[in-house]
């Protein structure tokens, strides 16, 4: 059979140019004496037709080979044709490139269904996150005309900067006599309400029970536009004593059963009988009681005692025609300045649009978190353009040759796009599938009181941007290879030319070091935040906390008063040492002390005080005030450092009047000398400093309570100091509270470490969610340190085997795979460790007890990342080592 072979290769020399007879020739020679030993095999006629079927095409790839571009005239050195100006996309050609495609991704489906999942998971978490965002900071208020609905502040720019009462300065609640005063004059608002939070007991139905409601002026339903379910609205006929409420849709539907005759039934709240107007409609809440079930009208005047009582008070307006936020705030100031007396310090008005009033606490939060899901999606996007990459390499010779033998350019990006295209597809259908179980994953860990959460669902205009994202970078990295055939020379595709290799492959490696620093940027902000909740939960609040549990009840005040009005104060007294001593009695409680404002529960209550020689030029300082039994600093642990505590005598309103101060108003007020024996004032009256007690966190433990002070006296909220689990008591306390009342629920019953728990849930649930980011980007880090490292094997199969013949150590091979995924981490990790020190000023409010360039955090990324790159060679290393010289030899 040396004669056939032989006029192969003079036909060759005389039909085929000089660069493919370089490129392809010996190749073709190959080929073409293996078929023909197979044919001759099969026998003479089979032989023939062999020749006659190389003939043919042979004469062919002369002719396409020396074909003129049509629109240069000039003969081709590369691939193929040009791309003709627009020829016809028929359905057959479709269906083809389809069915092209499939069997494309059958011969590597591992690379096929990394590049899906990739941007799958890309496109399912930015989406989730941005649904997230849409719900909360951008959907507008379900009432209408949202853009004119304002809520209304007190501020008090003195308090601007104080350690525990910055957030007076721009949010200061009303007093209700301050509110209708300035109800009453104001005309920048067309329409003006207040409401507060209004806690009840209610009874005649089974045990009493606790409930949640508001306490409104009757103008703030018809602004927001609320029609009831059944019955009616509030009027202005309907004063606070007429008794009257209204109930949720929720409260309706769940305790009585959806009854649409409701409407007229009488209800027993604090022992008084209420008669029922109305059912609101489902899904109407008011921030921030957004669990309301019972709501009554409230009415007054200027005139009313409490003008400088500030509770919960809140007010909401619309902004009259016209009208400006900064007119309307210049005009709440001006009556405020003409309605307060002078001693009351400095007010403004603070006019805030409602939206961002809503969202002001969880902005920040979500939009680090956004920007979180945005890195992630870049992340995605890069390791399927690193994927996309790899393929497009291997399939450089195969893209090569179809232009050789004819293939124009336009076909083949046609094919190209094609497959991208359902690589897209496919990742669309995933990323909605994992966009609604990470939605789920986030409402799961999320903690309460977030506006909005709970309508979040999947967003179609978002899942499009990110799909349009992830599709644009996917499409675009399928198809460089197609784009960039012009530039490729078909002898270097062919194999001795690496020039155009070696560069995509750097740009592959360059892709995946930046998602490699992207996900490293992700995992050192988790770490951060992470430490933040472990500071927070190791911070020393001054106070013994373990074994500590908050009892609060609700003192049915009303049952203890007197013909004239006025409470019997000794019968509220004796009627909660009864239920005090009942509690002490259990077994395992060591001792039951008292305080007006139970530890790390959010209730507060402050006063302006006057130390000794106080500068009248100074505004006075804002203390914490605390009234508490004479067992309350050895019940908590808190330590006095100077002086002493209460004896058992010492109780309020009785003279001479004594107090306990921080260790913080102690430096503030006699900063030369010690506060004991020395007077201060508070509530109008002159009390004598008998002790100084360090500084406590019971109001937060992220933040010290630096001022404060102690009075004496025997308040309701109780703290039992137990033996053991303080949980494991808190059934008996309430069971023994209800043998000794049965009408008087509990508002409080919960162990003070499941308190500071609750304090820390935000914070917990942003770590968890930068932790769910890290943890995705840092497997589509793994998976793209794997495709490059496995693309790399492959390709150079017949070296390694090589190395192998020439007696190359097993080890050897390993190291040799392996160093190139330590080098991606290594360069991953520098830039990565680079890129966290830029955003580290935007997550630093977020941080507590470490610093935004925490070392221990850089390091272990810098440390973990080459360590990934190890693990994710892991494979393509061993499969590396078992490359076998003759096999890889015989597949070049």
């Amino acid at each position: 059979m040396a004669a056939p072979t032989a006029l192969f290769r003079v036909a060759l020399a005389l039909l085929l140019p000089r660069w493919l007879r370089e490129a392809s020739g010996a190749e073709m020679v190959s080929t073409f004496r293996t078929g023909q030993d197979e044919a001759a095999g099969r026998g003479p006629v089979a032989l023939v037709v062999f020749w006659l079927r190389e003939a043919r095409g042979l004469i062919h790839i002369a002719y396409r080979a020396r074909r003129p571009d049509p629109w240069t005239r000039r003969t081709h050195r590369g691939p193929g044709p040009a791309l003709p100006s627009s020829p016809p996309r028929t359905m057959d050609a479709l269906v083809s490139d389809l069915r092209y495609a499939v069997r494309t991704f059958l011969r590597r489906p591992g690379m096929s269904i990394l590049t899906v999942l990739t941007l799958s998971l890309g496109i399912g978490a930015s989406t989730a996150m941005f649904s997230v965002v849409q719900s909360v900071l951008l959907r507008p208020l379900p009432y209408p005309e949202p853009d004119e609905l304002v809520t209304v502040y007190t501020g008090r720019p003195d308090l601007r900067g104080h350690p525990t009462l910055d957030w007076l300065a721009d949010r200061g609640p009303w007093s209700w006599p301050e509110y209708f005063g300035v109800a009453e004059s104001q005309t920048v608002f067309s329409e003006m309400a207040a409401y507060e939070g209004w806690n009840a007991t209610l009874t005649g139905d089974g045990p009493a029970q606790q409930v949640s409601g508001v306490r409104f002026t009757w103008p703030l339903l018809p602004m927001l536009g609320v029609t009831p379910h059944a019955g009616r609205l509030f009027n202005a006929d309907d004063a606070q004593e007429s008794r009257v409420v209204m109930l949720s849709h929720g409260e309706w539907r769940d305790r009585y059963g959806a009854d649409p005759g409701v409407v007229g039934r009488q209800v027993t709240l604090n022992d008084e009988r209420w008669e029922i107007v109305g059912v609101l409609p489902a899904g109407f809440e008011v921030s921030p009681f957004r669990d309301a079930d019972y709501w009554v009208p409230r009415t007054g005047s200027f005139t009313d005692p409490g003008i400088g009582n500030h509770g919960g008070t809140r007010a909401l307006a619309r902004l009259g025609p016209g009208v400006t936020l900064a007119q309307a705030r210049a005009e709440i100031t001006r009556i405020l300045e003409e309605i307060l007396p002078a001693d009351h310090g400095e007010h403004v008005g603070s006019v805030i649009p409602r939206q961002e009033d809503e969202t002001h606490q969880t902005r920040p939060v979500l939009l680090v978190m956004l920007a979180s899901s945005l890195l992630l999606l870049v992340v995605a996007c890069g390791n399927a353009a690193a994927f996309l990459l790899g393929v497009g390499i291997d399939r450089e010779r195969e893209l090569a040759v179809r232009g050789a033998i004819g293939a124009d350019r336009r076909r083949m990006v046609s094919q190209m796009l094609t497959e991208s295209g359902l690589l897209a597809l496919a990742a669309i259908a995933g990323g909605m599938v994992a966009a609604v179980g990470l939605s789920r994953v986030m409402l799961a860990v999320a903690p309460q009181g977030i506006p909005g959460l709970d309508r979040s669902s999947i967003d179609l205009t978002v899942l499009g941007f990110s799909t349009v994202t992830a599709v644009v970078f996917g499409l675009g990295f399928g198809l460089i290879p197609a784009l960039s055939l012009s530039q490729v020379d078909l002898a270097a595709a062919m194999g001795t030319g690496r020039t155009t290799r070696t560069r995509r492959a750097r740009l592959q490696s360059a892709v995946v070091v930046g998602e490699l620093a992207l996900a490293g940027t992700l995992a050192v902000s988790a770490l951060l935040l992470t430490r933040t909740v472990s500071a927070l939960g190791d911070e020393d609040t001054g106070m013994r906390v373990d074994r500590l549990a908050a009892v609060a009840i609700a003192t049915p005040f009303a049952r203890f008063r007197t013909e004239d009005g006025e409470t019997d104060q000794e019968a509220v007294q004796a009627y909660l040492a009864e239920i005090r001593e009942g509690i002490a009695a259990l077994p395992g409680v060591e001792a039951v002390a008292t305080t007006s404002v139970p530890p790390l529960t959010g209730w507060r209550g402050n006063n302006g005080v006057m130390p000794e020689n106080w500068d009248p030029e100074v505004p006075l300082p804002i203390a914490e005030r605390r009234f508490v039994s004479p067992n309350f600093f050895d019940a908590l642990g808190i330590e006095i450092v100077e002086g002493r505590g209460f004896s058992p005598d010492e109780v309020l309103d009785q003279e001479p009047y004594v107090v306990v101060i921080s260790q913080g108003l102690a430096d503030l007020g006699w900063p030369d000398g010690s506060p004991l024996g020395r007077p201060i004032h508070y509530w109008g009256r002159e009390a004598t400093v008998v002790g100084v007690a360090e500084n406590v966190r019971d109001q937060s433990v992220a933040e010290s309570t630096e001022l404060a002070f102690y009075a004496p006296g025997v308040a309701e909220p109780m703290l039992v100091r137990t033996a053991g689990d303080p949980s494991a008591l808190v059934g008996p306390i309430r069971e023994r509270i209800w043998s000794i009342d049965e009408d008087v629920p509990l508002l409080v019953a919960s162990s003070l470490t499941d308190l500071i728990a609750d304090q820390t849930a935000q914070r917990r649930y942003r770590a968890r969610l930068m932790a769910i980011f890290a943890a995705l980007a840092g497997i589509l880090a793994l998976l793209g340190i794997y495709g490059v490292t496995s693309r790399a094997v492959t390709r150079r199969t017949r070296e390694i085997g090589i190395r192998v013949a020439l007696g190359a150590e097993r080890g050897r091979v390993w190291g040799l795979v392996s160093s190139q995924a330590l080098r991606l981490g290594l360069w991953g990790a520098a830039v990565g460790v680079g890129l966290s020190l830029l955003v580290a000023p935007f997550i630093e409010g977020f941080l507590y007890g470490v610093s935004p360039s925490d070392p221990a955090s850089l390091a272990a990324v810098g440390l973990g990342l080459p360590l990934l790159g190890v693990v994710a060679a892991l494979v393509p290393a061993l499969r590396a080592t078992r490359v076998e010289p003759l096999e890889a030899l015989r597949e070049e």
